[in-house]
């Protein structure tokens, strides 16, 4: 890969690939019509992931207004940007390196409020997330950390799990298609 292309890395099946960051902030970019058809299909589901269960629950209730329902989502969708959320908060990673190093530098800020004399209580959460993003950037050791640890878990449960794999009991198979 081109030394000069940003990368993350990202776990595929517990290995650990460099992917290229393809889209920056600022960068004006021409889209083909794939492209667009597909960020305007994840615009929407998210917009209707975002709605389903409030017109559910307002359809149960006898409380639904396709007009008041209709405003609500053209204020969501003018305001809405990708990659953020907003009532609650920065997301936790899904991939499991960068999971653990949230964690490890969620840790660290609390131990660092704690010896303060204050408690990781006293703040948001969302606040305090958004600083271990921060730390996490500032310190790749925190990410090192975590790759390591992950590895170890992977290693012990994969060793584990070797031995007692035997015994598991698979879904009939009607039962696992309908799941």
């Amino acid at each position: 890969m081109d030394a000069n292309i940003a990368t993350k890395d990202v776990t595929v099946a517990g290995k650990i690939f460099k992917m290229p960051l393809i889209f920056s902030e600022g960068q004006e970019i021409t889209l083909t019509a794939g492209e667009a058809s597909q960020f305007n299909q994840v615009f929407h589901e998210n917009i209707r992931n975002n709605f389903a269960k409030k017109v559910k629950d307002a359809e149960t209730e006898g409380k639904f207004d396709q007009d008041s329902f209709q405003s609500q989502i053209d204020t969501y969708a003018a305001d809405y940007e990708f990659g953020t959320r907003r009532a609650s908060g920065p997301r936790t990673p899904s991939d499991p390196v960068a999971k653990e190093a949230l964690k490890i530098a969620v840790e660290a800020i609390h131990n660092h409020i704690r010896s303060q004399g204050k408690k990781p209580t006293d703040f948001k959460a969302d606040s305090i997330k958004a600083l271990a993003a921060k730390l996490i950037e500032s310190r790749p050791e925190i990410t090192e950390k975590a790759r390591s640890i992950v590895a170890e878990r992977q290693t012990v449960a994969g060793d584990s799990l070797e031995n007692i794999m035997g015994g598991l009991e698979a879904k009939p198979a009607e039962e696992a298609q309908a799941a």
